[in-house]
């Protein structure tokens, strides 16, 4: 089909523009910190993408066997089957020639189902930046884990803005 792929293998969770920008494609040295602890990261898993009006409508969908690595650690077991989804469009595309640029928004959804049936607790932790230190600890969780996210990036020239 041409507007659809089918990916089968260990590649990022489609969710969190930060996250999915490769490094030597990122702006600044370190990932934000919603990157680095909150969004997925890469897992095994299928995903369906492709894109509609000559790239105007972008869009990924697909099922990962945990949650990302970006979950899990020794101290936290993370979830387990993950569903993710995420859309991306140009609405200006044919006016980029002109003074505004090119801006290009994004939205994602992850539902993640969380067990507590391992000896590890699977919530997500509190820790502060420089030290370390944890201001509440990970808890057992039953139940599923939901993320949503939007996003923006605007590139002009040299000039551009992500958020």
């Amino acid at each position: 089909m041409k507007n659809a792929q089918l990916r089968l293998c260990k590649f990022k969770v489609p969710f969190e523009l930060d996250q999915l920008t490769g490094v030597t494609r990122n702006d600044f040295v370190y990932r934000s910190l919603g990157a680095n602890y909150l969004a997925p990261g890469r897992d095994w898993g299928g995903m369906v993408h492709g894109s509609f009006f000559k790239h105007g409508l972008g869009y990924s969908t697909g099922v990962f066997a945990h949650d990302g690595d970006n979950s899990r650690s020794k101290k936290i077991e993370g979830g387990d089957t993950t569903f993710a989804t995420r859309f991306t469009g140009t609405p200006f595309r044919r006016l980029s020639s002109s003074s505004i640029g090119r801006i290009e928004v994004g939205s994602a959804f992850a539902i993640s189902a969380l067990s507590d049936d391992s000896f590890r607790p699977n919530g997500l932790r509190g820790r502060t930046v420089m030290t370390q230190d944890d201001f509440y600890e990970s808890v057992y969780v039953k139940g599923h884990r939901r993320r949503w996210e939007a996003d923006m990036d605007w590139m002009s020239g040299p000039l551009g803005a992500r958020a």
